[in-house]
């Protein structure tokens, strides 16, 4: 199984929480929060229970976090083969629209040649792959089928 998000919010942080109550609420494992007490987070140690800080539980987890994010610098794609920022294979980038203003660039990992995507506003192509070259896609024109009267004997 993947690694699932956390989310920090549900955290209240006013409140003290046991082992079991801080796995309970964060879905995860009581071993997980055990394994997060020897990384780190601060925690009551009284005779028992383990006592964990709500504040202290949150701000862990939300530091945690923002030490993984690994942010794509201009010009760069996500690749989650190499699980890497990379550039594209020849600097060329397809525009797939989603809405009127944003859409997906798609391109080819230059190190592992699977698709890398980047979700990106319109009006910012520009300042995110300023030296790639991006196609935008054409219109499909529509088939138009003519009317066919179809007449029907009832008898």
């Amino acid at each position: 199984m993947g690694k699932r998000k956390i989310d920090a919010r549900r955290i209240k942080s006013h409140r003290n929480y046991t082992i079991t109550e801080a796995a309970q609420l964060l879905g995860v494992h009581k071993n997980t929060i055990s394994s997060w007490l020897r990384e780190g987070l601060p925690h009551i140690r009284t005779p028992r229970p383990i006592l964990i800080l709500g504040h202290a539980l949150k701000h862990f987890l939300n530091e945690r976090r923002e030490k993984a994010r690994k942010p794509c610098p201009s010009g760069h794609l996500f690749c989650l083969k190499c699980r890497a920022p990379r550039r594209p294979a020849a600097h060329m980038l397809d525009y797939e629209p989603i809405t009127p203003t944003s859409g997906n660039l798609k391109g080819i990992c230059e190190a592992c040649e699977t698709f890398i995507y980047r979700r990106v506003a319109l009006a910012k192509i520009g300042s995110i792959a300023p030296d790639c070259h991006v196609s935008f896609p054409q219109g499909q024109r529509r088939q138009i089928t003519p009317d066919i009267k179809r007449t029907y004997d009832w008898s």
